[in-house]
C-alpha cells in the first residue's frame, strides 16, 4: 500500500555540501508581505543546519514598504469607521499603535534584525547600488521596462549584493522566491 504522506525532496548531496545560505526574497512571502513568524522559523532551522539565512537591504526595505502600505489602509478604514460611529454618538477607539509610516518602517526594520544569529541582512554595497542603477537606467538585464517605466534597479541591486557577498559562487546559496531565471538575467555580471 502506497504511503499517503508526500515524499521530501531534497537538495542533491553535493549542493547540500556547498550550501551556505538560503536567500528570501520578496516573492518568498505570500503577497510579498511579511511573516515574521515564517522567517523566524526559517532563521531556526537554519542556525540547526549552520546555515545562515540571508536578506538583502533592499529586500528588507521592500517588506517595511509593504507593511507600511497596509498601515495606511488600516488608518483609511479606522477613520472611515471612527466617523460613522461618532456620528451614530458612540466613542471610537483608539488607532494604531503606530503614529506614521516611518514608525512601521522602523519596526519591521526592527523585528527583521533581531531574528537571531542565523539571520543576516545583507548591507547595500554602494558600488553594487551604482552598478544596479545602471541596470536600470540602460535597461541591462534584469532591468526590463514595465508600462513604459524603466524598473529592476531594486532586483538587481539585491541580487548583485547577494553574488557579492558569496564570493560569486552561485553554488553556495539558494532563493526561495526565486522568480525563474532572476540568476540566469546576471549571468557573466561581477557582483
Amino acid at each position: 500500500m502506497a504511503s499517503a504522506q508526500p515524499q521530501r525532496k531534497l537538495l542533491p548531496q553535493s549542493v547540500r555540501e556547498k550550501l551556505k545560505a538560503i536567500v528570501f526574497d520578496t516573492n518568498s512571502f505570500p503577497n510579498g508581505g511579511l511573516r515574521l513568524s515564517i522567517l523566524k522559523e526559517w532563521e531556526r532551522r537554519a542556525g540547526l543546519a549552520n546555515l545562515e539565512i540571508w536578506l538583502p537591504e533592499p529586500v528588507l526595505w521592500e517588506l517595511a514598504e509593504h507593511a507600511a502600505t497596509a498601515w495606511d489602509e488600516y488608518q483609511a478604514i479606522a477613520k472611515r469607521a471612527g466617523k460613522a460611529l461618532s456620528y451614530a454618538g458612540l466613542e471610537t477607539p483608539a488607532g494604531s499603535a503606530y503614529g506614521s509610516r516611518d514608525e512601521v518602517f522602523k519596526a519591521v526594520e526592527d523585528g527583521i534584525r533581531s531574528l537571531g544569529p542565523a539571520l543576516r541582512v545583507l548591507e547595500l554595497d554602494g558600488a553594487v547600488a551604482v552598478e544596479a542603477l545602471k541596470d536600470q537606467v540602460l535597461q541591462r538585464r534584469p532591468a526590463k521596462p514595465r508600462d513604459g517605466v524603466k524598473t529592476g534597479a531594486s532586483d538587481s541591486a539585491w541580487l548583485r549584493q547577494v553574488l557579492k557577498t558569496a564570493g560569486g559562487d552561485r553554488d553556495t546559496f539558494v532563493i526561495v522566491g526565486q522568480r525563474p531565471g532572476c540568476l540566469q538575467s546576471l549571468r557573466g555580471v561581477e557582483a
